[in-house]
């Protein structure tokens, strides 16, 4: 079976794992960015990536690549047209309608005949983006997960418009890297994001008002009630600044104050004390 071309918009931290992620599995992808020194950074990012999935893959926590040299087959460039081959175009960039609206008006006129888009969004509801370009039935939410390599499962996203050969289009990508999804329907937040955002939330309002200190917050989930990771550290781990924006985004969605981020996180982002991405968040890394 031929290979999907792929266009990975957003060098972050999300869009370095899921470039990563289809190049180890034999895809040609193409990375895209504004920012030309982004786009350097996420190459050395990636590279980083490569090293530890090579030891996950010799402990056995991970799949063995096909693909040797992963950087061999990831284009960086700052042109979004240069998708216009791509069957298959991931949307990462930051959690913000504004910036989201620029891009999707601009994909417009790239995405192809046959293309699928799938966003990659923390928050922002599937049929507000596919709505901005001409084939609203291919396109859906793929919600990746944070370290890609090493969370085979994602939150798909069916839309209003999504039809059904999309959504198996989709689960048969992942299922060429060894990934599955679960399907679920078009919400501000979805389900993840929609439950984990509250608690991270109410963990940083602990901190916040004195209550308890990031560790002993985390440690009571650790080990009171059994979570690999307690919120903090998982805020770190996806950036203050997403977790913030997503928030803004259910709070506006919902108009419920029940929503409404910690001043903490604001003055976090502030500070740009971002978690592991900037060194420091909640903890120094």
């Amino acid at each position: 079976m031929k290979k999907e071309k792929i266009g990975v918009i957003g060098a972050g931290v999300m869009g370095q794992g899921v470039a990563h992620q289809f190049s180890k599995y034999g895809y040609d992808v193409t990375l895209v960015d504004v920012n030309e020194d982004k786009l350097q950074e996420a190459a050395a990012r990636i590279r980083n990536i490569e090293r530890l999935d090579l030891l996950m893959q010799k402990s056995g926590k991970s799949p063995q690549s096909i693909n040797q040299n992963i950087l061999q087959n990831i284009s960086l460039t700052t042109s979004l047209s240069t998708l216009k081959e791509a069957t298959v175009i991931i949307e990462n960039v930051p959690e913000k309608i504004e910036i989201k609206t620029i891009v999707y008006k601009e994909l417009y006129h790239v995405v192809n005949d046959t293309a699928l888009v799938a966003v990659n969004t923390s928050a922002t509801p599937i049929g507000i983006l596919s709505a901005l370009l001409r084939y609203p039935e291919r396109v859906m939410g793929m919600h990746f997960v944070n370290p890609v390599h090493l969370m085979p499962t994602l939150e798909l996203v069916k839309g209003a418009s999504t039809d059904d050969n999309t959504i198996q289009r989709a689960l048969d990508l992942l299922a060429d890297m060894k990934m599955k999804g679960v399907l679920v329907n078009d919400a501000p937040g979805f389900v993840s994001n929609r439950v984990m955002l509250m608690y991270i939330n109410e963990a940083a309002m602990c901190v916040e008002e004195g209550i308890g200190s990031a560790h002993a917050v985390d440690q009571i989930f650790r080990e009171c009630l059994s979570h690999k990771m307690g919120p903090l550290q998982t805020a770190d781990l996806i950036g203050i600044d997403t977790i913030l924006y997503s928030l803004e985004v259910l709070h506006h969605s919902f108009a419920n104050d029940k929503y409404k981020p910690a001043g903490i996180l604001q003055q976090m982002v502030d500070k740009e004390l971002l978690g592991i991405k900037k060194g420091q968040g909640f903890y120094k890394y």
